[in-house]
């Protein structure tokens, strides 16, 4: 399958035989899932999440691939979700919305215990417990830092978080100058003639 600019990777299952992505365009718009194992399912993509609301930022479970966080405008304004995966039903499962004020570019810890995503408020955690039967039990947000200094863009999450959870960010900084060189060898040319020493 070809992935073009319509469409934009978000996430690989950590077993490798999964990558979800979305995509926008005429044609077809919405969240779709691609096995991209070597088996009869590879390069068939299963529709995971509509067009009719936007979801951007979507992370497998880095565990199992048993469910995907995003996030997605479905009330209005963007929230932070958690969604069960069945390769076979992709678009079956259950929802839990994990954000109650706001939320965007979520990020699961290494063990999959917690997950993390930038607030209107700043950066927020919590923690996520599996149960047998299937379902997840989230913990109370916590507010680990204030990050406005810290750089967001608009459909990918930015950061990184360490097995031990230390954040890697992007800070942000003041413009700078930007000098473009046209013709630049022909200039290098001028400056360091071949043969001369």
């Amino acid at each position: 399958m070809k992935i073009d600019h319509n469409r934009f990777i978000n996430s690989c299952s950590s077993d490798g035989k999964y990558l979800i992505f979305d995509q926008r365009g005429p044609e077809a718009s919405g969240s779709w899932i691609l096995s991209i194992g070597n088996d009869s399912k590879s390069g068939k993509p299963a529709l995971f999440i509509d067009s009719k609301y936007e979801a951007k930022a979507m992370k497998f479970h880095p565990c199992d691939g048993c469910c995907i966080a995003y996030a997605s405008n479905i009330t209005g304004e963007f929230e932070i979700y958690v969604k069960q995966y069945f390769w076979g039903s992709p678009s079956e499962g259950w929802v839990k919305r994990i954000s109650s004020e706001g939320g965007t570019r979520p990020w699961w810890s290494r063990n999959g215990k917690k997950l993390f995503y930038r607030s209107p408020k700043g950066m927020m955690e919590v923690t996520v417990d599996f149960k047998p039967d299937g379902s997840i039990k989230v913990g109370k947000g916590q507010f680990p830092f204030e990050d406005s200094i810290y750089a967001k863009y608009h459909r990918f999450t930015n950061y990184d978080v360490t097995s031990d959870e230390r954040f890697l960010m992007v800070k942000k900084s003041p413009p700078t100058q930007i000098n473009v060189i046209i013709n630049w060898a022909e200039e290098l040319k001028r400056l360091a003639p071949m043969g001369k020493k």
